[in-house]
């Protein structure tokens, strides 16, 4: 596979996915221009990491000697032959008997430590999936960057109240919208902060175990667990302080008022 992986900054979302599929499919061999990417892309280099740690566990689980059937000596097992080739097969020993299903639980418990390992190394990673499903909403939603008059109370609230939460007075919300993502109307808003506009998402349902920063050009982004699901706050390029502007958002959030 050598296919050519290039650090064009309009491409570079196009690199990653080419070069997480390299890795994927064979995460020993580096190419040159694989390579280069790596040095200059932080997630996909972790990626390789992450990925040769689960190849390298699965190894080392599948690493457990199997008992031989009974009666096949290790002369026959060298030749290749059988018990069958003019052999008479002789009762196994009791002992023999029960190493035998001792190894294969040795080799079931081995796969299921591997599967394990597999699943927690998976589960640390960040979310990519939901990170290039944002990026990939914000795409039809370029157009909410460029408003500048403040959404009405009433107009968030009820953007707001479908997903069981509102937001404290003092956030100057330009855009809030109710959208569809991954199955369900999720609101989506701009909030302007001191760096300038970012997209604040409220994820009913979309939970991630720890706050979690994420760059999928033309965007960066965090998203931080809430009860109930997640939320998420996005810039264009590398500029402002995310997490502050999180921490706002975390700070407003609340239970709507009763009726």
């Amino acid at each position: 596979m050598n296919q050519s992986i290039t650090n064009n900054s309009g491409e570079h979302g196009d690199d990653c996915e080419q070069a997480r599929l390299q890795i994927g499919a064979e995460p020993r061999v580096v190419p040159a221009a694989l390579a280069e990417h790596l040095r200059g892309c932080a997630p996909c280099s972790e990626y390789q990491r992450e990925t040769l740690k689960l190849e390298h566990a699965i190894e080392r689980a599948l690493a457990v000697p199997v008992a031989a059937p009974s009666g096949v000596s290790k002369a026959q097992r060298l030749a290749g032959g059988s018990a069958s080739d003019n052999v008479v097969a002789l009762p196994a020993s009791p002992g023999q008997q029960s190493r035998t299903p001792l190894a294969r639980w040795a080799l079931a418990a081995s796969l299921v430590l591997a599967v394990t390992i597999g699943f927690l190394l998976w589960a640390a990673r960040p979310n990519d999936a939901l990170a290039a499903d944002l990026v990939a909403h914000m795409a039809g939603e370029t157009a909410s960057w460029d408003r500048t008059a403040a959404v009405p109370e009433s107009a968030l609230a009820l953007v707001l109240r479908k997903s069981g939460v509102a937001l404290a007075p003092g956030a100057v919300v330009t855009y809030a919208h109710s959208c569809w993502f991954r199955g369900q109307f999720v609101p989506h808003l701009v909030v302007q902060s001191a760096s300038g506009p970012v997209t604040v998402m409220i994820l009913p349902g979309e939970q991630v175990a720890t706050r979690e920063r994420f760059n999928e050009v033309p965007y960066s982004g965090v998203i931080a667990p809430i009860d109930g699901g997640s939320v998420a706050v996005l810039t264009r390029g590398q500029g402002g302080d995310l997490d502050a502007v999180l921490d706002s958002v975390l700070a407003a959030l609340k239970a709507p008022a009763a009726g």
